[in-house]
């Protein structure tokens, strides 16, 4: 990926040194934050300092602001050129100590900044997915705490309100629209409203889940609400949708298009100032000595998927020419496909993907991850040919995997989703190497550029990356058509057709050999060709008079056999594995003369 473009929201006043008043009506004061044109193409944001105060300012206010801007500016040109260009400026911001402290509010602040980015969507007739953002400061000291929302109606627009638990009222605010909820049939011809909607979330070490979510309407009638978030916005109006049915609002139908928000991601940062200030806050009615903050941000696109984990390729049982591909679901939503990358004895886990596109020795194949064959159980180890001449069935799941087809494996508990892809068209007995990436809309997906500094956006064996050497175990198909008569100087002649097919009904490349299995009648207590004590002898197809392609059947003598004893013999055939089926074959009885 090349790099991003950055808008930068300087929260920081270009101000000259004098007296700066705040009033009570007024606690934060806020402005633009312009280049020296002047031109409103070049404001680059707003600023603001916290808390309210009233003094008189006579520190270097513009040195500082120069200095943080130049450690802003080193730091966007560090980080534009990374996939991970929010990790970068996590690194940045820990370096420079720039973490502002994050407080209970920004639950209710960010949910309500998600539901305005809904709404100011050119796009019409749209599905919006909104979620809770990671905040591990939420749990510092409390390993577990509930948050309730509630939205009060007011027609045209709501209020918003964060409580913990029941009745403490930690934050509230204004929304500039009203409160709807829809099911699929209706949802551009009616308006529902709703009196209030109620959302209770869960957040255990940071990591937030949500536990209820319905709307009440008028009449007291409660509808559960989908807990994935998801918005319908038409109209300039959002409307919640109907957990009953959801079903017609995810991406299969092709009438809606599913937004993740924020579609612009961004970081805000906090700096303390070198100096203080005595200062009166109405917040405590007090005159006292206060610090003076920075606040500041940046804001980029949607970077690219992380990388993916779990990478596993295993072979393909029962199969040729085949791997089977697992890894596990990205867990993140711009992901609307896969791309899977592999080469032939070259190993390209060092080469930028821009080198790898160029590369003719490495494949790629994209596949879309919407609407994969969804899998409950399987075992890959162990595949079943039930019946023979169709590909086996693997263990658990009862079906055969079709090639080139992506399925989904359904998590257990609190694990991952797995996807799993059968690649068809390799060479057996041979190194491969495997990588497999995410990849958002736009194409996008890392870069694997190990020159940039710190890039985990990288390919890792055993993450992302995997080598692997598929074997073939597949076996030709059963012998048919096996005749035999004797025939002078005590010899029998064996007569069969020619397999041209392997066990799952492909066509066999690699026909090598033929094992014939004879024995004494009188000496048997069951004919089992797995028995070692059960004489037998290869053949070639030169020697069984069938190396031509154009022949159909082939014949072979056996020698050394005893004069008026009967024999039973049965033929197998081996591919250039030396793989043989031996549960099923057909067998003659012979009396030599």
């Amino acid at each position: 990926m090349g790099a991003k473009d950055l808008v930068l929201l300087m929260l920081i006043p270009i101000l000259a040194v004098g007296i700066i008043f705040y009033t009570n009506n007024s606690p934060i004061i806020t402005g633009a934050a312009a280049a020296r044109t002047g031109t409103s193409e070049n404001v680059i944001g707003t600023y603001s300092i916290i808390p309210s105060f009233k003094a008189k300012v006579d520190y270097d206010f513009e040195g500082e602001y120069v200095e943080l801007k130049l450690q802003l500016s080193e730091a966007v040109s560090a980080c534009k050129k990374r996939d991970d260009i929010e990790g970068c400026f996590k690194e940045k911001s820990d370096e420079l100590g720039w973490a502002c402290e994050e407080k209970e509010d920004s639950i209710l602040s960010d949910f309500s900044d998600k539901l305005r980015d809904c709404k100011n969507l050119k796009e019409e007739n749209v599905v919006c997915r909104l979620s809770f953002d990671k905040n591990g400061a939420i749990n510092k000291g409390n390993g577990y705490r509930v948050f309730r929302i509630i939205l009060s109606n007011m027609q045209d627009s709501a209020s918003a309100e964060l409580y913990e638990g029941i009745e403490n009222l930690l934050t509230k605010e204004k929304l500039d629209f009203g409160l709807y909820y829809t099911g699929y049939d209706n949802k551009d011809a009616k308006d529902i409203g709703a009196k209030e909607i109620f959302l209770r979330v869960e957040y255990k070490d940071g990591n937030p889940s949500i536990d209820t979510f319905f709307a009440e309407t008028e009449d007291n009638k409660k509808i559960e609400l989908s807990k994935t978030i998801l918005v319908y916005k038409a109209a300039g109006k959002l409307k919640f949708i109907d957990e009953a049915q959801q079903k017609g609002f995810e991406p299969s139908t092709p009438v809606n298009k599913i937004i993740d928000l924020p579609k612009i991601k961004g970081m805000k940062f906090c700096k303390k100032s070198n100096a203080r200030v005595y200062a009166y806050d109405s917040s405590d009615k007090a005159v006292k000595l206060r610090d003076i903050i920075y606040r500041f941000a940046v804001t980029f696109p949607e970077p690219v998927p992380k990388p993916i984990t779990g990478i596993k390729v295993v072979d393909a049982i029962n199969a040729e020419g085949a791997a089977v591909l697992v890894w596990e679901e990205s867990r993140d939503h711009s992901t609307k496909s896969y791309s899977i990358y592999y080469s032939k004895d070259k190993d390209f886990i060092k080469e930028k993907k821009e080198d790898i596109k160029k590369n003719p020795y490495v494949k790629n194949l994209l596949v879309s991850a919407e609407n994969p064959a969804e899998i409950e159980k399987i075992d890959l180890s162990a595949c079943i040919f039930d019946p023979i001449g169709k590909s086996c069935k693997y263990s658990e799941y009862g079906k055969p995997l079709e090639k080139n087809k992506l399925y989904y494996l359904k998590p257990k508990n609190n694990e991952n989703g797995k996807f799993i892809y059968l690649l068809a068209g390799i060479k057996d007995n041979t190194e491969y190497n495997f990588a497999v990436t995410a990849v958002n809309s736009e194409g996008e997906e890392i870069g694997n550029d190990y020159s940039l500094k710190g890039n985990t956006y990288v390919f890792t064996l055993n993450n992302n990356y995997d080598k692997f050497a598929s074997n073939d175990d597949l076996a030709p198909e059963r012998i048919s058509g096996l005749e035999a008569q004797p025939i002078e100087n005590k010899k029998a002649k064996l007569k069969w057709n020619k397999p041209i097919k392997n066990l799952d009904g492909s066509d066999n490349k690699d026909l090598k050999w033929f094992r014939v299995y004879y024995k004494k009648e009188s000496l048997l207590s069951g004919f089992n060709i797995k028995d070692d004590s059960t004489a037998n002898e290869y053949a070639t197809l030169q020697q069984a008079s069938c190396d031509n392609p154009a022949l159909t059947s082939c014949e072979y003598a056996i020698e050394g056999l005893e004069n008026g004893e009967e024999y039973r013999f049965a033929v197998t055939a081996l591919d250039s594995s030396s793989n043989e089926y031996k549960d099923d074959f057909d067998s003659v009885l012979v009396k030599i003369r």
